[in-house]
């Protein structure tokens, strides 16, 4: 798996030690091999069970396959990161592996959990490495805390509302 991001020429540093769900942090590197300083989380899923639920198009051509969250424990994570994430599915059988962005636009909510589509077409490859290389330059924006209205409510998940909406008052 990390062969395909090094093909690239970037940097794959492995969090087995303290993997919390993020296996890989990936250094990005441009055409001429320069580090960009910018660093991408991954989560990488492995075997048949993750290709189970495809996804299909009106015409009923695959377009992917659901990565299902039960409590939305990884998916929050991801999404409230420092660093963007992608979610890879690797295929053992093929050696192919597939990614998404996660993005709070690409999760949907199934009540409990939730689940996002992870594309066909988004190969670990050089036709999409400028699309990966977007992905490590998306910064998270910050909260501001100035004025005398907290205005950020908008932005929080689900599981953070009503600590916030104890605090806050408090502040």
């Amino acid at each position: 798996m990390t062969t395909a991001f090094e093909l690239l020429g970037w940097g794959v540093a492995e969090n087995a030690r303290h993997d919390v769900g993020t296996d890989l942090f990936l250094l990005a590197r441009d055409r001429r091999l320069f580090d960009l300083g910018l660093v991408v989380g991954a989560q990488v899923k492995t075997g048949e069970s993750q290709f189970s639920e495809p996804v299909y198009e009106s015409d009923d051509s695959p377009s992917g396959w659901w990565f299902r969250d039960s409590n939305r424990s990884h998916i929050d994570e991801w999404l409230t990161h420092v660093l963007p994430h992608i979610l890879i599915l690797h295929n053992l059988d093929s050696g192919m592996s597939y990614w998404v962005h996660v993005t709070e636009d690409k999760v949907v909510s199934t009540g409990i959990g939730a689940k996002i589509k992870v594309p066909l077409e988004n190969t670990i490859d050089d036709d999409h490495a400028q699309a990966l290389l977007e992905v490590a330059a998306t910064l998270r924006p910050a909260t501001s805390w100035e004025g005398s209205a907290w205005t950020d409510a908008g932005s929080l998940l689900p599981r953070d509302t009503m600590r916030h909406a104890l605090i806050v008052p408090r502040l």
